[in-house]
């Protein structure tokens, strides 16, 4: 369930990444283009497994995450130019996954679009799914108040 907004949005999140808009990202109508809020959304969750959880994306990786699934509610246009702000955060671990939900907010700090993923612990070398490892599991919990599974 994606997680429930208050009247500013920002309830329950405690990450914060700010992504501009770029001329390329508006269709034709003007307005900015739904795929493009996944790269928004993805700018936010790498921002957060970078600071929070130390995760570089850099080859080779040993492990890492997939994205198993995406939600995604869009709630309102945005155009370009404007600065975004996507709040991301973790709303559940499990043993070999977790979901991460996230907002993002428009220039007059009104939510545009929800999201929620559920993102999967990888082994890339093996090509298999793996348990989260203690030391990701412990920065979630000092950043976050999460529902173990």
């Amino acid at each position: 369930m994606v997680p429930k907004v208050d009247h500013d949005g920002r309830a329950g999140f405690n990450f914060f990444t700010s992504v501009p808009t770029r001329w390329g990202d508006a269709d034709m109508l003007g307005h900015i283009n739904n795929v493009i809020f996944v790269r928004y959304l993805e700018s936010g969750r790498l921002d957060y497994l970078d600071r929070v959880l130390g995760l570089k994306f850099k080859q080779p990786m040993g492990q890492g995450i997939l994205v198993a699934d995406m939600q995604i509610s869009y709630l309102s246009q945005v155009h370009h130019p404007t600065n975004l702000e996507v709040s991301t955060r973790i709303s559940r671990i499990g043993n070999t996954s977790f979901d991460v939900s996230a907002n993002i907010y428009g220039d007059h700090g009104q939510v545009v679009v929800t999201s929620k993923a559920v993102c999967v612990w990888f082994d890339f070398a093996l090509g298999q799914k793996r348990t989260v490892p203690p030391a990701a599991r412990e920065a979630i919990l000092n950043c976050e108040v999460v529902k173990p599974h």
